[in-house]
């Protein structure tokens, strides 16, 4: 099985899919990323966040040549027009039977953007899954994965590759103790233990299965 995980900015697709990245790879199935921007609402190119991102999805086990980094605006992402057939290529490139992206409710509009280009695009893949981040807003998930036998201990190492994102702080905490206390905390929710959690768009479960 192929899988594709698009994010909007370097660290979302660790923040939100790190163990599902694991647990794809453990299963023998292929892994492709893409990022969308650098961060930068104009599309920049920001150097040190490409190397993060390649760095942190390396320590997962994801391939370098299976990670594309973009520099699209936030004007650009804004045009589904246009997006959805930018996708479509993604999907092309990957091969993708199963897409993991953004949860569309955010206050964060690039996410929402892309999230709202990844539906439509995403609409003959297997499954469609929706992950979570900082800024996601009434996220209800469906689907967890186990985060324990150091799948949490790896994806916070994957989040500490993006240095210039982990040093900033919010209420005195960073982006460590977030993803952290997410996994404790939807642990809770299935009384278990730690998990990565995920909003089920669209599932067949042969693809999985197989």
């Amino acid at each position: 099985m192929k899988v594709l995980l698009i994010g909007a900015h370097p660290d979302d697709i660790e923040l939100g899919a790190a163990v599902a990245i694991q647990w794809h790879l453990w299963r023998g199935d292929e892994v492709f990323c893409v990022t969308a921007n650098t961060g930068a609402s104009d599309g920049s190119y920001d150097r040190n966040r490409v190397l993060e991102q390649i760095n942190g999805l390396i320590l997962l086990g994801v391939p370098a040549d299976n990670v594309q980094v973009k520099f699209f605006t936030m004007e650009e992402l804004a045009e589904q027009y246009r997006m959805i057939p930018i996708v479509r290529d993604w999907l092309s490139w990957s091969g993708a039977d199963v897409v993991y992206t953004h949860f569309p409710q955010d206050t964060h509009r690039d996410h929402v953007y892309l999230a709202q280009a990844v539906i439509p695009a995403a609409r003959m893949c297997q499954a469609l899954l929706f992950f979570e981040t900082p800024s996601t807003q009434q996220f209800s998930p469906t689907l967890y994965l186990p985060a324990h036998d150091g799948l949490d201990d790896m994806k916070i190492a994957a989040i500490a590759k993006h240095e210039s994102q982990v040093s900033r702080l919010a209420c005195d905490l960073n982006l460590l103790d977030w993803a952290r206390g997410l996994m404790t905390h939807r642990g809770y929710e299935f009384r278990t233990g730690p998990v990565e959690a995920y909003a089920v768009h669209k599932m067949n479960w042969g693809a999985w299965l197989s």
